[in-house]
């Protein structure tokens, strides 16, 4: 059994789309009435209930999840630094052995640790460029060294949204990690934030805190990045790669440094034609997504992906909605009585 669980409003209608328009019998789709937090704060709830997830083993059932939260996702990331330092090293950009930076549009901390890991297992990794839009919660806490919910509340909804995060649940891997593993101190600290909303540490201090280096980028700048990318090399990006490309022009500027940088591209732009438009100064009024996309593809000259192309002829599903304890409920009972 299948359950995909968005945050009502908190995605592009694109995306949900393509969430809706899954046909497989074995999948159920739940819009929640919250944002991104609170979606994983249900999925970890849970996960975390062992006396439920005891009853479940006894029927033969395991619960996992296909995000972040599950490692094995995180180690699949891994590859991508090694690949694409491999790809540098194949076209003659770098000889094997020279220093590489990534930068990588980061809202729950994933992608840019599986750049951590893979920087302990010994590729020459020089920095990683944190990005993030202006739920800047990441950015602050590696300048500050304090991680503030509060002052950071609410969260801001904007064109990244898959970045729309306040609780960056992988920092607390790479927090055990720079704490040398003492995971009774990483515990204390995970604790004062559920509790008080913020804790603090001195990232300087601790082993490789200055490997990363943060930078934020806002809608506007994300806009202008897009259309300056494809006014300049005719590369389509989407907002969340803007922000990253955004970000390493903050950072080159920062430290004059150089050194060959590999960016992240994390999504589509075909997922956001309302947005990619916007930047491409293209006004498309009322007219519907299907037409938009069709905009977008003859301006870029690249063909709509296919499960894009797919959405027009699948009528798609409706979701379940509803509030946090309303749909932590159906997804305690359909675990167990199916549908």
């Amino acid at each position: 059994q299948i359950f995909v669980l968005y945050p009502e409003g908190g995605i592009s209608s694109i995306q949900r789309a393509m969430m809706l328009e899954e046909q497989a019998t074995n999948t159920r789709v739940f819009a929640l009435k919250g944002d991104f937090d609170d979606a994983q704060r249900l999925v970890k709830s849970l996960m975390n209930d062992l006396e439920w997830r005891e009853e479940l083993h006894r029927q033969g059932i395991a619960l996992s999840t296909a995000n972040s939260i599950n490692l094995g996702r995180i180690l699949v990331q891994v590859i991508y630094y090694f690949s694409s330092y491999q790809d540098l090293v194949d076209r003659g950009t770098i000889k094997l052995g020279d220093r590489v930076n990534y930068c990588v549009p980061t809202g729950n901390f994933g992608n840019i640790l599986a750049g951590y890991y893979a920087y302990r297992m010994g590729l020459p990794i020089g920095r990683l460029v944190c990005a993030s839009n202006r739920n800047r919660i990441l950015n602050d806490f590696f300048r500050t060294g304090v991680y503030d919910l509060t002052a950071h509340s609410p969260l801001v909804k904007t064109l990244s949204p898959s970045m729309d995060i306040l609780v960056s649940s992988n920092l607390e891997r790479w927090i055990f990690e720079v704490l040398d593993r003492e995971g009774e101190k990483t515990a204390e600290l995970m604790t004062s934030l559920t509790r008080c909303g913020r804790f603090s540490i001195d990232v300087s201090a601790k082993k490789d805190g200055d490997l990363f280096f943060s930078a934020t980028c806002n809608d506007l700048e994300s806009l202008e990045t897009i259309r300056e990318t494809f006014r300049d090399g005719a590369l389509l990006i989407d907002p969340h790669t803007a922000v990253a490309v955004y970000a390493l022009g903050q950072y080159r500027k920062a430290t004059g440094d150089d050194t060959p940088c590999v960016v992240h591209s994390t999504a589509s732009p075909f997922k956001f034609p309302e947005a990619m438009l916007r930047a491409l100064q293209r006004d498309t009024g009322s007219v519907d997504d299907h037409t938009r996309l069709d905009l977008l593809s003859e301006i870029s000259g690249r063909p709509l992906p296919e499960a894009v192309r797919r959405l027009r002829s699948v009528r798609g599903r409706e979701p379940e909605s509803g509030n946090f304890e309303e749909i932590r409920q159906r997804l305690r009972r359909y675990a167990f009585e199916g549908w």
